[in-house]
């Protein structure tokens, strides 16, 4: 009788802990995703107008995110935390046909590399089905930008006389914010695949920018450069 007890209190344990395993095991609440895609400058970022003292100049570039996600209450909302990256060439060839269109006199050229721009936002987003294993997700989120300006060097010939002016690359920190949305998918137990599409608005202020030049002149610049972005991703995540 004892013994039929306790192996009736052992299979009932067993039960009991089996539940409560498939449960937690339902109850993924936090994710870890990295998505990547093209990265599109808009505005004074992706002006190539000579006359526009903000033009960025920039070409279409590359975005990468690590995004860390958990779920709040019972709902469809969760808090996120991104951390990204973002790299855009500078135009060199339209900067130079603008030199030459309107400074026509001298033969251009130009050695540049690009912008550099990396991000740490805070916020929130839903996740609203749509389907058996599908989710809509907009996503709101603020924080900070840091970005580099290229480092190039425009270089002039005159009656076989060559001269250059270059721009020290310069770092500056700005406030930035992402609005965005996308779809998630359940690929199983532990996997879910990402697509997003979003736009991040920032305009740092690089102060004291130096500007060299072949004469040996050396001056100081300091401007507030718009650095939006219209950005396309797709990732993998994981469950934990």
């Amino acid at each position: 009788m004892l013994r039929s007890i306790k192996i009736k209190a052992l299979l009932l344990l067993t039960v009991l802990i089996a539940s409560s395993t498939n449960s937690m095991a339902q109850e993924k609440r936090a994710s870890f995703s990295f998505s990547l895609g093209p990265s599109f400058p808009v505005g004074n970022f992706a002006s190539k107008d000579y006359d526009n003292t903000k033009a960025g100049w920039a070409l279409p570039g590359v975005v990468a995110n690590l995004v860390f996600s958990h779920k709040v209450g019972n709902g469809n909302f969760s808090l996120s935390a991104m951390s990204r990256s973002q790299y855009h060439m500078m135009d060199g060839l339209a900067y130079v046909n603008e030199l030459d269109a309107n400074l026509p006199d001298a033969g251009w050229s130009i050695e540049a590399d690009g912008w550099s721009t990396g991000s740490l936002l805070f916020g929130g987003n839903g996740s609203f089905p749509i389907a058996k294993k599908a989710t809509f997700d907009p996503r709101i989120m603020v924080g900070f930008m840091s970005a580099r300006l290229p480092d190039y060097t425009v270089f002039g010939s005159v009656n076989g006389s060559r001269f250059w002016v270059k721009q020290v690359p310069s770092t500056a920190v700005s406030f930035s914010y992402l609005l965005g949305a996308g779809f998630k998918f359940d690929l199983g137990k532990k996997c879910i695949l990402l697509t997003q599409m979003d736009y991040l608005g920032g305009a740092p202020e690089f102060s004291q920018v130096e500007i060299l030049t072949s004469s040996g002149n050396r001056s100081f610049d300091t401007w507030r450069q718009n650095t939006s972005t219209i950005n396309l991703t797709v990732g993998i995540g994981i469950k934990i």
